[in-house]
């Protein structure tokens, strides 16, 4: 996949050689934000709710960048995007290059466009959604956040990192995050949903974890098809309540979670080498209904 970059693209409509400034604040601090979306068809899906992910993280951050100079690049970007199609975008704010030390600068904000191109899937008409065959429940946990950066994507993702090497050193697909009140967080980059039979749940992010673009849109989809949904505390023990769940982000709308190997993670005396086993067929019926397959 090839990378192709923009830097301030409505002050410069030319994609440049990929390179940070080692007094870039972003690349010293993690001093920034970042949201990462689907280019389909040529157009962002759900822009409205990137852009105000983005708006809100400006603000908490206090980032010298108005929202506005976001959608200026967009519009300048947007017949680019189109011969694109489809891809992989991911634009990033960072506070730009300052004298050594921590406190805020005068300088504007860097607005950083990554657009990752890929394959067009506009004629695979039988979209399936993937089957997640091996999902762990990791043993990191994740602690409350500072309340200003609750919810914000900012560029440090120290904690997805080292979620995804113990993730990978079990050879998981994906992983259920708690916190330290073993309760479900979310995905390592992904959110989660989970169903009793009768009503879906989804857990509730007000100490920490990111609520997805795409866990808005499901949400919201769910409030106009009176679908019962309760966001809420679920603790992990509940997982043997569940029939079936799924992880969604931006990228993927659904990804059906077949098996969750527990290794210990629930507080039942069986648990050491335990499996659980859910359902597929919910997922997809939700899906249907809620027209996710629009969205892949």
């Amino acid at each position: 996949m090839s990378l192709i970059y923009y830097l301030n693209p409505s002050q410069n409509l030319r994609p440049i050689e990929a390179y940070i400034d080692l007094e870039n604040r972003g690349f010293l601090y993690g001093d920034g934000c970042f949201t990462t979306a689907k280019l389909k068809h040529g157009e962002i899906v759900y822009w409205h709710r990137h852009i105000q992910r983005l708006q809100d993280a400006i603000q908490h951050l206090q980032l010298n960048c108005a929202i506005e100079e976001i959608l200026q690049d967009y519009a300048i970007l947007s017949e680019h995007l189109k011969n694109i199609e489809n891809a992989t975008v991911k634009i990033m704010l960072s506070r730009g290059v300052s004298a050594r030390g921590y406190a805020l600068p005068n300088t504007p904000s860097e607005r950083h466009w990554l657009i990752y191109p890929s394959k067009s899937n506009s004629q695979n008409l039988n979209v399936q959604f993937a089957i997640l065959q091996k999902v762990g429940i990791s043993r990191l946990r994740l602690g409350q956040t500072m309340p200003v950066l609750k919810g914000i994507k900012s560029l440090n993702r120290l904690e997805q990192v080292m979620l995804k090497a113990d993730c990978d050193r079990q050879a998981w697909q994906e992983a259920l995050v708690l916190d330290s009140k073993n309760h479900l967080v979310e995905g390592i980059a992904s959110n989660c949903f989970f169903y009793d039979g009768d009503v879906w749940h989804t857990p509730d992010l007000a100490d920490t974890g990111i609520d997805g673009t795409m866990r808005q849109e499901i949400i919201a989809r769910m409030q106009e098809a009176d679908i019962a949904l309760k966001i809420r505390a679920i603790h992990v023990n509940e997982l043997l309540n569940m029939q079936a769940g799924f992880f969604c982000n931006a990228l993927n709308p659904m990804q059906i979670i077949e098996n969750i190997i527990c290794n210990g993670q629930l507080m039942t005396a069986q648990s050491d080498n335990m499996q659980m086993q859910f359902l597929s067929q919910p997922c997809i019926m939700l899906a249907e209904r809620l027209r996710l397959q629009q969205l892949t």
